[in-house]
């Protein structure tokens, strides 16, 4: 629960990435964000990573970006494939699962954060970075802001957004500080409380209360 964004891209070519670095690097100094430079060699199972070239199984690929993390944000990832894709290194180790439950590869493609703690500024500091890397670096860029800042830019409807979902996630912090969960019930019988608690707490229709963020 809460609001986030997601956002895939390729680099334009691979010299762009140590300019690219370089500068985002240079913004995280400036700003006093934690920053990981990122340039190493690292095996994954082959059918994790069949876009990528390369023979072999594990099979090694070389991983160029840096990675950042900005107060109450979670990191946000500038990690590239040889094939120039973004990625973020979870995604990577994870991706083995998303072929054995038939999901779409290209999932490790995809990289997700949650800014809901760290606020509307933020929010709107990391939508103009990417817009930035955009017109610079990057092309394919694809983002899902769940705030709709990205398409909207509009500020007033962001921090809507914002708060809206504050409500929600404060609601639920408050129905299940009030709850009594007896300790002899199975799973089902639990989510089943929880399910009447909630509905309780913030109406029949609590599902559709995220702002459908859950899509």
């Amino acid at each position: 629960m809460g609001l986030a964004f997601h956002y895939s891209a390729c680099i334009r070519k691979q010299e762009l990435i140590k300019p690219l670095v370089t500068e985002v690097e240079d913004i995280c100094q400036s700003m006093n964000w934690e920053y990981t430079l990122w340039d190493k060699v690292s095996e994954f199972p082959a059918t994790s990573i069949p876009k990528e070239p390369g023979t072999g199984d594990p099979k090694s690929i070389h991983l160029q970006g840096i990675l950042f993390t900005p107060p109450e944000c979670e990191t946000v990832s500038l990690l590239f494939t040889p094939s120039g894709r973004m990625t973020a290194f979870p995604n990577l180790l994870s991706a083995e699962s998303y072929v054995v439950n038939g999901l779409d590869i290209d999932l490790i493609y995809t990289v997700s954060v949650k800014t809901q703690y760290a606020g509307v500024d933020l929010h709107i500091a990391l939508m103009n970075l990417l817009k930035y890397l955009e017109g610079k670096y990057l092309t394919d860029m694809e983002v899902s802001d769940e705030g709709e800042y990205w398409e909207r830019m509009d500020k007033n409807y962001l921090a809507e957004r914002f708060a809206a979902n504050w409500a929600v996630i404060n609601a639920v912090k408050d129905a299940l500080s009030n709850a009594e969960f007896k300790s002899d019930r199975n799973a089902d019988t639990i989510s089943d409380q929880l399910l009447a608690i909630l509905r309780k707490k913030l109406g029949d229709g609590f599902e559709n209360k995220t702002l459908d963020n859950t899509d």
